[in-house]
């Protein structure tokens, strides 16, 4: 018995090691047990995988946060592309970027966000947004940030657009990228999903909202943006917004750039 145990031991850490020089380890499931850590956050009932950047625990100022939700991603594969985006920021040492993993989605090194992402498809529900928000207000607490920035792309800028309505003194300027800005005009069979049209007369005059746009996107239209930008204008929200010509949908090198140089 003895025998079998050590060699299964010893089995695991020869594993482990040529995973380890290959760079790159097979993890379980992010844990929010446990001392602070920085690959993940708690969000309500869920435990959302995070990376991030330029976290400091000995900081003597307060930083700026700032948060990305990543799309839907319908054609498959790890919510990646946020990461590196996040990761540029963090050279100005006043900032603290995070790449959020949205629910149920894994983030490319065999962590998944709990939570559901039913299938990629009508997933902004109030559990997955309410989980999202609350990890986002935790994080703040645990940099002990001064400001809080949240950028979306697609439809983490639909979350984001409703989590500016639905926790009004969080975000002090949304980055709304791509937006999908109404739901039931955008996709008339989702019924699960929360819309930031609903939620416009909820956004504190306090939060600016930059919203984004490509010219040539074929998936979010513009006039999505431009009415929901109208909207919020129409209460005297700070809102601007940019049409981006020579961009489409994804979060390509134009568009990250029209959206990250509102995040400084």
């Amino acid at each position: 018995m003895m025998r079998c145990t050590i060699a299964a031991v010893l089995a695991f850490v020869l594993a482990l090691s040529v995973l380890m020089r290959g760079g790159v380890i097979a993890a379980a499931s992010p844990s929010c047990d446990g001392e602070i850590q920085h690959t993940a956050v708690k969000g309500g009932e869920l435990c959302l995988a995070i990376t991030t950047f330029n976290a400091d625990p000995n900081r003597t100022y307060q930083p700026t946060l700032v948060v990305m939700l990543h799309g839907d991603l319908s054609k498959g594969g790890p919510a990646t592309y946020h990461v590196p985006h996040m990761q540029g920021l963090s050279q100005n040492e006043r900032i603290v970027s995070v790449a959020m993993v949205r629910p149920g989605y894994t983030d490319g090194k065999g962590g998944k966000s709990e939570g559901s992402n039913h299938r990629r498809r009508d997933s902004y529900t109030k559990p997955n947004i309410t989980a999202t928000g609350e990890a986002i207000a935790n994080l703040k607490k645990r940099h002990n940030a001064k400001r809080v920035v949240l950028i979306g792309h697609s439809g983490g800028a639909a979350m984001a657009g409703v989590i500016i309505g639905m926790f009004p003194d969080l975000v002090d300027k949304a980055i709304l990228v791509s937006c999908p800005c109404n739901i039931r005009r955008w996709r008339k069979r989702w019924k699960r999903s929360l819309s930031p049209s609903s939620f416009v007369n909820k956004v504190p005059a306090t939060t600016e909202v930059i919203v984004v746009v490509g010219k040539k996107d074929r998936i979010t239209s513009r006039k999505l943006s431009a009415d929901y930008a109208a909207s919020l204008k129409k209460r005297n929200i700070n809102v601007k917004l940019s049409v981006v010509e020579s961009a489409g949908h994804n979060f390509d090198r134009s568009l990250a750039q029209a959206a990250l140089w509102e995040a400084y």
